[in-house]
């Protein structure tokens, strides 16, 4: 998730995480703590929300409905990125919710070599009309 949005969500899934279940001895800090939390959850931080898949969603969608999409398709790669995106957002509030972390669920290979992922994510949705992922 390279997006400052994204850096927040991380932010924010950090301090709650240290805040609600790890602790935090100093009064002060804890404060701060709180406060930081206080403003990253308010609606117009824009830390709370993951609502765009890229202006390519609309014809990549269109595509997919119609059966027309191909693995070749130039903008393939940026809606399975997206995809990617959302997942990480998603484990990352969950994570948040539960006091653990919760993160995709990548091969040894994926991690190693990120285009491994993005292709075969293409080649899923090109002939199967979805994505999937995991997590852990």
């Amino acid at each position: 998730m390279a997006s400052a949005n994204g850096r927040l969500v991380e932010v924010l899934t950090a301090a709650v995480m240290q805040k609600e279940y790890r602790g935090v001895a100093d009064p002060d800090q804890a404060w701060v703590l709180g406060e930081l939390i206080r403003y990253l959850e308010h609606p117009r931080s824009g830390a709370l929300e993951f609502s765009d898949m890229g202006p390519r969603w609309v014809s990549v969608r269109d595509s997919v409905g119609a059966g027309t999409l191909r693995a070749t398709d130039a903008a393939a790669p940026e809606i399975v990125g997206r995809f990617d995106a959302l997942v990480r957002f998603a484990g990352l509030k969950l994570g948040r919710q539960l006091g653990t972390e919760i993160v995709p669920a990548l091969s040894r290979r994926e991690l190693a070599e990120p285009a491994t992922r993005t292709q075969a994510l293409v080649t899923q949705l090109a002939s199967t009309g979805t994505t999937t992922s995991m997590v852990r």
